[in-house]
């Protein structure tokens, strides 16, 4: 989606500009600086998009090193803060930290693109038996049982499939004030 919206928006401006060649210097101007900071930003959210599809360093680096590259990345495109707590070396097992993974990645995403948070903190822990993650955000706030959000946004439906499948639980918990707190607890393998 956000993809499509840059190259929409090039299409868009491109028109837009050609139409302000009548118009006075200055607006021509605002147009192309405009389409100028869409170019410049959509390979960056293309080459982030194909990341998130197949994250090449998880079997490398592991949950917690490919999520520390995953925010670095999230704060270059985004100039978000992000707050990242790592216990180094929590794992639920390769094939189900993917699932771990695309839940932060997910909330992370909501965070910065819909949630209009200025803050966010990321944290993998170990609990007994189990990992946590948490993404607790100062955004905006919403309410997860909302019915005609979760019809235009799947984002939050994936994160309790994922859950499930990881014979864990997903919490998603608005902040009084703003902001919320997604929190997936998922059995170590």
């Amino acid at each position: 989606d956000v993809v499509g919206q840059k190259l929409f928006g090039l299409v868009a401006g491109t028109c837009a500009a050609h139409t302000t060649f009548a118009a006075p210097r200055e607006a021509t101007r605002v147009q192309l600086e405009r389409l100028q900071s869409l170019s410049r930003e959509a390979p960056d959210e293309l080459r982030s998009l194909v990341l998130e599809l197949r994250p090449p360093d998880l079997d490398r680096d592991g949950l917690c090193g490919t999520l520390t590259k995953h925010v670095e990345l999230v704060r270059r495109l985004h100039g978000a803060h992000v707050e990242l707590g790592l216990d180094a070396g929590v794992t639920t097992g390769p094939d189900r930290d993917r699932e771990v993974l695309r839940v932060a990645q997910e909330a992370l995403h909501n965070a910065v693109r819909h949630a209009g948070a200025r803050q966010v903190r990321v944290t993998v822990r170990a609990d007994g038996d189990a990992l946590v993650l948490e993404v607790a955000d100062d955004g905006i706030g919403f309410d997860p049982a909302d019915a005609e959000l979760r019809s235009r946004h799947l984002g939050l439906t994936s994160m309790e499939e994922r859950a499930r499948r990881l014979g864990g639980d997903l919490r998603i918990e608005p902040t009084p004030g703003g902001g919320a707190t997604v929190r997936l607890r998922a059995p170590r393998g």
